[in-house]
Order: C-alpha cells, then sequence, then structure tokens
C-alpha cells in the first residue's frame, strides 16, 4: 500500500526531504521527512508519522478544495518500473481518478499572495487572507475566452491541440462548469 500519493524522497546530509513537485497549494519548498508544522505564505500544513512507516501530511485550510492532505508509506518503495507504472497508469487513465475527470490549472504566485486556479470555466485566486479565503477574478463564457485565459495566466498556449481536440477540451470544461454551476444553485 503506498497510500494516496506518491513521493520522492531526497536522501541529503541534513537529512530526509519530501521533494513534491505539488499542485499549487501544498509547500514550496522540500520538506523535512519528521514531524512538524508551518505556515508558508499563510497557508499552514504539518507532516505527522503514523505507524508502520505511514505519514500524512496535512493543508488544513484547504483554500482551493483539492488538497486536504495525502498519504504516503515509507515502509515500501518501487522495486520496480512496473509497480511505480501500475500505480501511475490508474491516476492517468481510470476514470474515478481527479487527473481524468476535468482540467484544472494551478499557478502559485511569486509575489503577491495567493494561488491563481482555473477549476472548468472559473478563475481564482485563493489566500486564506482573502474574504472566505477566495475571490472570483474571471469566468470564461467562451471556448475563445477560455484558451487566453489558460495561455495569459497559467502560460500554456496549448499549441500541441488541434482545432478538434480544443473544441473536445472545450465541451469538457464547460459540461463540468454546468454540473458545477447546477450542484451550486
Amino acid at each position: 500500500m503506498w497510500g494516496d500519493h506518491v513521493v520522492l524522497i531526497a536522501h541529503l546530509e541534513e537529512g530526509d526531504f519530501i521533494a513534491d513537485v505539488g499542485l499549487g497549494e501544498g509547500s514550496r519548498s522540500p520538506v523535512r521527512l519528521e514531524d512538524s508544522a508551518w505556515t508558508e505564505d499563510g497557508f499552514e500544513f504539518s507532516l505527522q508519522g503514523r505507524s508502520g512507516g505511514e505519514w500524512r501530511f496535512e493543508n488544513p485550510i484547504n483554500a482551493t478544495g483539492c488538497l486536504p492532505g495525502f498519504t504516503f508509506d515509507m515502509s515500501t518503495c518501487a522495486p520496480n518500473f512496473e509497480e511505480f507504472d501500475a500505480f501511475h497508469e490508474f491516476y492517468w487513465s481510470h476514470p474515478d481518478s481527479n487527473y481524468v475527470q476535468s482540467p484544472v490549472f494551478f499557478h502559485r504566485k511569486t509575489k503577491g499572495r495567493g494561488i491563481l486556479s482555473m477549476h472548468a470555466c472559473t478563475l481564482r485566486r485563493t489566500h486564506p487572507e482573502l474574504p472566505g479565503g477566495k475571490e472570483v477574478l474571471a469566468v470564461a463564457s467562451s471556448k475563445e475566452e477560455w484558451f487566453r485565459i489558460v495561455n495569459d495566466v497559467f502560460f500554456l498556449p496549448l499549441d500541441d491541440l488541434d482545432e478538434h481536440e480544443k473544441l473536445r477540451l472545450w465541451e469538457l470544461v464547460s459540461k463540468q462548469h454546468r454540473i458545477f454551476a447546477e450542484q451550486k444553485s
């Protein structure tokens, strides 16, 4: 059992560190593998060791709603590529994986405070100091506007997609936005 997250552990002279690329709301810096709690740019995090080599990273603020935390197991590692590949295959292609249901973009600002995120058609800035923890910056109402926001804010021109692929992506995104709007009302 790996937990619900795959992490890279860097073994340095100073100790063992989690080097996680993350999705925007996690820690920006490598995290020493030890029980700890810290605040970074207003976001609070903790890391706690559990029995049997399991560790839990907590993000109690969870401003974007995407990362309440994750669990990983240090009692095992990928002894071969096949084990890692099977784990990766689930996240890459299984219908239950959040990574295949709809695109999500994050940009952790290096200047200013907060995280920019794009879920379906809604561009938000999240930070614990904002009223309610977030603010809506834009809602894309057309395919052209959505691709412009993705390019201008997240620096992803998506030039590798042909027009048919762009249309399919827009249909998926706009469908997810409609579902979200219906659930909200």
